[in-house]
């Protein structure tokens, strides 16, 4: 279950980090796309201003039948234009006539050279950029709002001129624009960054990050939902309006389909995991349970292991009789291994222990005792000297045996006089015993 679990998290969170980094990649590149159409849809804007100057060209002056008069005799600028804002310079950038419509309002509104100058700054380079036919449009702002501009030099032929111009403007609405958001139908809103004092302060807090990003900047909440601040540049490429767009990122849709695409494939990375853990595991423990240990052992096996053992060990049925013992503990008393066999714990070489192998054994069979296992003590003479072992005896139920095994550092010792006639007195009531 662990590695199960583990495997969830490797896939699922590798998983999720990507996918978020793929949505803000997204999310990037769609709202830098949403930047460059709403610039481009207020060129288009804009240009239209143009064409409707074209149109409007016969139609400029009050008087303009008179073809052959100088410009500053050919009249009045017609105030019925569809304009909002509507001037005529010389060649030389000196204002004749103009009106606008005042921002507020539709109120009409003569402007003199010292108004519109401050309205729009007439430099030589500007007008530079005038051709011959084609209309020059932008965008500039004026009294912190947006307005959309068209620049034309005026035919000689119409005014009896070589040279003149004429530039005509339409404040920019929210409203002439959809939203950039198919499903949030809201109008869009612009700000003048000339006119920082007026400005909100959400709006203020995001100009120094759109300044950095290219121009842009959005903001989403969980669901794809939020807002983009986008810079928008004037007639002369320098950033004039910060418009403000309800806008969605375009993974809104599917996007939990995503995230619970890597989920589900986690969930499954994590569950065949644990299944092929479980069964590796299952197929271990059958493995296993084929070779059923030293339960699975003839009296035969038992003898020919114990005495291939590479220690201290012995073997010895209910009746305390060798069944098997190593070539290690033989070698210790001077006899072979099976010198020992189906003779009587005891009988040999002084064996003895504190706890009788027969009381060791009733505590053993008892079928609720687990582990059959038990601490002993050992001690065996050979070589002259007397040996002590510690160790263990585990009980073989299906042999019904013992298996004692002991430590691999003997003690050693030294035997008294009294000590040798108790043991020979105890080797010999052992042996009366058997018989």
């Amino acid at each position: 279950m662990a590695g199960g679990l583990g495997v969830f998290f490797a896939v699922l969170l590798p998983g999720a980090l990507w996918y978020k980094a793929a949505q803000l990649s997204v999310a990037t590149t769609a709202a830098r796309q949403s930047m460059i159409s709403l610039q481009q849809q207020i060129d288009l804007a804009a240009q239209s201003v143009g064409g409707g100057l074209d149109l409007a060209g016969p139609w400029l002056w009050e008087s303009h039948k008179n073809s052959t008069k100088r410009l500053s005799e050919a009249g009045r600028l017609r105030r019925q234009l569809p304009f909002d804002l509507a001037t005529v310079f010389t060649h030389d950038r000196k204002f004749i006539d103009g009106f606008r419509t005042l921002s507020q309002g539709r109120g009409v509104v003569d402007l003199t050279s010292d108004a519109a100058s401050l309205l729009f700054a007439a430099d030589s380079g500007f007008f530079d950029r005038v051709g011959s036919e084609k209309s020059l449009t932008g965008l500039i702002t004026v009294e912190e709002k947006p307005l959309l501009i068209a620049v034309k030099k005026i035919p000689s032929e119409t005014v009896g001129l070589a040279r003149g111009y004429i530039l005509v403007g339409r404040w920019l609405n929210g409203g002439d624009f959809k939203s950039l958001s198919e499903f949030v139908d809201t109008e869009l809103k612009y700000y003048s960054l000339a006119g920082e004092a007026n400005l909100p302060e959400r709006i203020k807090s995001v100009i120094p990050g759109a300044q950095t990003n290219n121009g842009f900047l959005y903001e989403l909440s969980n669901d794809g939902v939020g807002t983009l601040y986008t810079l928008i540049d004037d007639i002369n490429g320098r950033p004039s309006l910060i418009a403000e767009v309800p806008w969605q990122a375009p993974w809104r849709a599917n996007g939990t389909i995503g995230f619970g695409v890597f989920f589900a494939t986690a969930a499954m990375a994590g569950l065949g995991t644990w299944v092929l853990l479980v069964w590796g595991d299952v197929r271990s423990r059958r493995r296993v349970r084929k070779f059923d240990g030293l339960a699975s052992l003839s009296m035969e096996h038992i003898k020919t292991l114990v005495e291939a053992f590479p220690g201290y060990a012995f073997a010895l049925n209910a009746a305390t009789e060798y069944v098997g013992v190593s070539r290690t503990l033989a070698g210790v008393t001077g006899h072979e291994s099976a010198y020992f066999l189906g003779q009587t714990f005891g009988t040999i070489a002084g064996e003895d222990s504190p706890k009788p192998y027969h009381q060791l054994f009733s505590e053993l069979q008892d079928p609720k005792r687990w582990p059959r296992v038990s601490g002993v003590t050992h001690s065996i003479e050979g070589l002259g000297e007397r040996f002590e072992f510690s160790g263990s005896a585990h009980y073989l139920a299906k042999q019904d045996i013992i298996l004692v095994i002991l430590n691999c550092e003997p003690k050693s010792i030294q035997k008294s006089k009294t000590q040798s006639k108790d043991l020979n007195e105890r080797r010999l009531q052992k042996q009366s015993d058997v018989a």
